[in-house]
Formats: structure tokens, C-alpha cells, sequence
């Protein structure tokens, strides 16, 4: 079974990938950019999983999760709600990811 949770440290209080992700992004932001790593993992799992639920091919999930990735660590400073914020730039990469394929399929 899936879960959104992650075990925390303190007194065994459970916290979501959600509220981790924005604690880390806040974080990297404030100079700790090795809490990127950890935000990386987590989002990283995330894009593919919203990239996957919302169609792409299997071969286009790993590239979009990488766009999303590069696209997260540019504009961090700006991001303040990561879980959110992914799903909209996942969405939209699936949906060039359709256009260009449409697109490929046009010109042949």
C-alpha cells in the first residue's frame, strides 16, 4: 500500500511528503541547500507518479520528472507549495509531451 506520510523524528508525530517538501524548499531557500537532496527524492517520486496518473508514456515519465526537477531547483525561490506546484508544471510538461507527439505523428 501507498502511503504520503513519512515517519519524523520528533515524539513519532506523522507529517506528509507534502508538508516535508515545503519544510525543505523553505529550507533551501534559507541556505541549506543540501536539504535539497531530500527534496529531490521526494519530488522526484512525486512528478513521476502525477506524470504516470495523468497519461504519459512510459518512456516520457522519467524525462518529464526531470524537467520538473530542473525546473524546481531554478525557480525554488519562488515556490511555496511544492505538492501543488508540481502538479501544475507536471501536468503541463504531459501535455507538451502530447502536443509533440501529435505534432511527429502529423508531419509523417
Amino acid at each position: 500500500m501507498f502511503t504520503n506520510e513519512v515517519e519524523v523524528k520528533c515524539g513519532g508525530a506523522k507529517q506528509s511528503d507534502a508538508e516535508r517538501m515545503n519544510e525543505l524548499a523553505k529550507a533551501v531557500r534559507s541556505g541549506n541547500i543540501e536539504s535539497f537532496d531530500e527534496l529531490y527524492r521526494l519530488a522526484y517520486s512525486k512528478a513521476k507518479y502525477i506524470a504516470w496518473k495523468k497519461g504519459a508514456q512510459k518512456e516520457q515519465i522519467f524525462d518529464i520528472a526531470q524537467e520538473a526537477m530542473l525546473r524546481l531547483y531554478r525557480d525554488i525561490a519562488k515556490v511555496d507549495y511544492v505538492s501543488a506546484w508540481l502538479s501544475t508544471v507536471v501536468a503541463r510538461l504531459v501535455i507538451d509531451a502530447f502536443r509533440k507527439d501529435s505534432n511527429s505523428c502529423e508531419q509523417h
